[in-house]
């Protein structure tokens, strides 16, 4: 049994719903949402070794604000005008009680669907704290994805609700007209200034939507305490849509307690900030490495977490210099530019730079740590499996840049050998409470995977190799593999960091081209630094560091940036639709 339902009833049952989810072979995440819970076994053992429990973040929230009312919560910036707006745990209920009321006088109950596609500013994590308090299943959407991404997560969760950032989005709602028949409200945050003028609904903006101010934040007469209605902390609580580099997004369910073992499973070896610290991160608030540092864990370590709505490094160092951050969390591309702005230390008190979401450059962290004199550590984790491994604070320098490090205390590995790689490169496994309820196709509105499939092990799909320390290296992954010509997988991340030491190569990623005689060999796609190198130099380059040659590019091509989606992760599927690499044409193309 998967839960409340068998996975076989999940996978094949048509139900009626919303939209297309009366379709033969289809359901609505509705349907799935309501029947859908983790194995019993599992939840019994999770608790019983304290990764789960029956408190809600909902409880978190109330417990903070009245222990510790005066506590500095969050601090945003917003790029329009430079305000910063610092919240205490105490006012940050506060905001998040309004919009869990407000939720409630539209209509919203607990178990419906509630998406947002929001900047990152303090609103929108007032925003998901009151969903998580008026029991909403919450969605979130790249703030930046396509109009179209957007109108079909929409139709695929069955949404009655969506937030979105500006006027011009609402509109492109509006005229999805019948193709959206369970989204009853559009909310607009718009860009309000400190006397309340706002580019939303209410300042000529889209008539037919709501301002989110005023219908989500407005204080009441008595501003009365009604109490929450949280779901159930085995409950699908949160759908989050996978970043689709190589495909169309999955989607993903998660419950308060695979959420809450994501934010504590880390305890015990130190990968996350001290209880207590400051936490700057330029993670998207609709992304759910955002929802889980910057949402979340303030409210169970008590945390303060800093961001701005749009990138600025000189802002962000100011934040960092003025509120004592001693942790960064970023990904590498924020990062690199991060350093670029500021060659030496950006705050005094910044002791730590965790590093998610891509493999982080040698060149980068050896910058980082001889420029700024703290520690890098890497932190590997997927949307379906939340964190997992990480780096320790006492490995050696430059570490983070060779591993992805050990397993987390709640996470389990298992190794499986694959056939066309190097002897030694294994397809990564997990197991633990933080691994997902559940994994949707929203095109088919089909469950592709629970933990009843495989007795809870995920497969990542990443392909690693021991390290040397009693941890995990990063070799690529087996969905983004490229073949040489001999028919062998190329160890891609260790390729692409030897190629991003040229010294006119700014950024580069390996992909595969076809070939007439080989069906694939290994195509380098390069961001020159000034002078664009020619395949030969490359590949002299490469031998010069001891690259095997079957590991080496026999195609190159230039491109003035590398595609990257909200995440900072390289779009390795648009590269190879923008870049057509003819059967057998090996050689330079641009």
């Amino acid at each position: 049994m998967c839960g409340a339902a068998s996975h076989a009833a999940l996978r094949t049952a048509g139900t009626s719903g919303p939209g297309p989810a009366g379709e033969p072979g289809r359901q609505s995440v509705r349907d799935v949402v309501a029947r859908l819970r983790p194995p019993q076994a599992a939840a019994r053992r999770y608790r019983a070794q304290g990764w789960w429990r029956e408190e809600t973040f909902a409880d978190d929230l109330r417990t903070v604000a009245a222990e510790e009312p005066d506590r500095t919560a969050l601090v945003s910036r917003r790029h329009l005008d430079g305000s910063v707006v610092t919240l205490t745990f105490r006012e940050l209920g506060r905001a998040a009680r309004r919009v869990s009321r407000g939720l409630r006088t539209l209509g919203v109950r607990p178990g419906q669907v509630v998406a947002y596609q929001l900047p990152d500013r303090w609103e929108t994590v007032a925003f998901v704290l009151g969903c998580i308090e008026a029991g909403a299943v919450t969605v979130p959407v790249l703030d930046g994805e396509s109009p179209a991404e957007l109108e079909r997560v929409l139709e695929a969760t069955g949404a009655s609700v969506c937030a979105v950032g500006d006027a011009g989005a609402a509109r492109a709602l509006a005229r999805c007209g019948g193709r959206l028949p369970s989204l009853a409200h559009r909310i607009v945050l718009g860009a309000r200034d400190g006397d309340g003028r706002t580019d939303g609904p209410a300042a000529g903006g889209d008539g037919g939507a709501l301002d989110f101010h005023h219908a989500l934040l407005s204080a009441t007469p008595g501003d009365r305490e009604d109490p929450p209605t949280p779901l159930p902390p085995d409950a699908p609580a949160l759908i989050a849509f996978t970043s689709g580099t190589t495909g169309r997004a999955k989607g993903v369910l998660h419950s308060g307690n695979t959420l809450y073992a994501a934010v504590t499973g880390a305890r015990d070896c130190a990968s996350r900030e001290p209880a207590g610290g400051v936490v700057a991160t330029t993670a998207p608030l609709s992304n759910l490495v955002g929802v889980r540092h910057a949402v979340l864990e303030p409210l169970v370590h008590r945390s303060t977490t800093v961001f701005l709505d749009s990138w600025d490094p000189a802002a962000l160092v100011e934040l960092a210099a003025q509120h004592r951050v001693d942790c960064l969390l970023t990904r590498p591309a924020d990062l690199r530019r991060l350093l670029h702005h500021s060659p030496g230390r950006p705050a005094a008190s910044l002791e730590t730079v965790v590093c998610t979401g891509s493999p982080l450059p040698a060149d980068l962290v050896e910058a980082v740590e001889r420029g700024w004199g703290v520690r890098v550590r890497n932190a590997w984790g997927m949307t379906e499996t939340g964190g997992a491994l990480s780096t320790a604070p006492d490995d050696p320098d430059g570490w983070a840049a060779r591993s992805v490090g050990r397993p987390w205390p709640s996470v389990e590995v298992r190794l499986r050998e694959v056939g066309e790689a190097e002897p030694g490169t294994s397809q990564l496994a997990v197991r633990g409470p933080g691994v997902c309820l559940a994994v949707l196709d929203p095109a088919r509105g089909q469950v592709t995977w629970c933990p009843d499939d495989t007795d809870g092990w995920f497969d990542t799909g990443d392909l690693v190799r021991d390290d040397g320390r009693g941890g995990l290296r990063l070799v690529g992954r087996r969905s983004e593999r490229v073949l040489s010509a001999a028919g062998f997988m190329v160890p891609v991340v260790d390729v692409e960091n030897v190629l991003r030491e040229h010294p006119d190569i700014d950024d580069a990623v390996l992909v595969g081209c076809p070939d007439a005689a080989h069906g694939e060999v290994p195509r380098a796609v390069v961001v020159a630094q000034g002078r664009a190198p020619s395949l030969e130099n490359v590949r002299d380059f490469l031998s010069g560091r001891q690259v095997p040659d079957w590991h080496q590019p026999l195609c190159l091509g230039t491109v003035p940036r590398l595609p990257r989606n909200g995440m900072g992760k390289v779009a390795r599927n648009r590269l190879r639709e923008a870049l057509s690499c003819p059967a057998g044409a090996h050689g330079t193309a641009h």
